[in-house]
């Protein structure tokens, strides 16, 4: 998907080598293969930030390349696809750290932005869901 470390073998080797923090991205780690909640009680200690999306795996694996999964969804509505957002927020408890929330979104021209207007609503009442707040 264009990330420069993004598979666990990846972010296990520049981790087993260097001091440097982590930023536990939990979509891109998903379509990558990987499972956010275990890489964050794997790695607790070194998370200092945290950037939260959900994603469609099935999306990933009928796109032709990474743009046309981009383009078709693949990076969604938090809640509606693979990222077990329970699950993770439940692991990160006792986290203080930044957490950043995106959802990719590739408008094509003319094309009405109400929908992902909700959408990014209904992403907010699902983290105040999530955190109880």
């Amino acid at each position: 998907m264009g990330t420069r470390v993004q598979t666990p073998g990846e972010i296990e080797r520049l981790l087993g080598g260097t001091d440097v923090a982590l930023l536990l991205d939990t979509g891109q780690l998903t379509a990558a293969g990987g499972e956010p909640v275990q890489a964050l009680r794997d790695r607790t200690a070194r998370v200092r930030r945290v950037h939260l999306e959900d994603v469609s795996q099935a999306v990933i694996a009928n796109a032709r390349d990474r743009d046309d999964a981009r383009r078709n969804g693949a990076f969604c509505e938090l809640g509606t696809r693979d990222v077990d957002l329970l699950g993770f927020f439940a692991a990160l408890d006792g986290y203080d750290g930044w957490v950043v929330v995106e959802q990719d979104w590739f408008p094509a021209d003319g094309e009405d932005t109400a929908a992902h207007v909700a959408a990014e609503v209904r992403n907010r009442d699902r983290l105040r869901g999530c955190l109880g707040i």
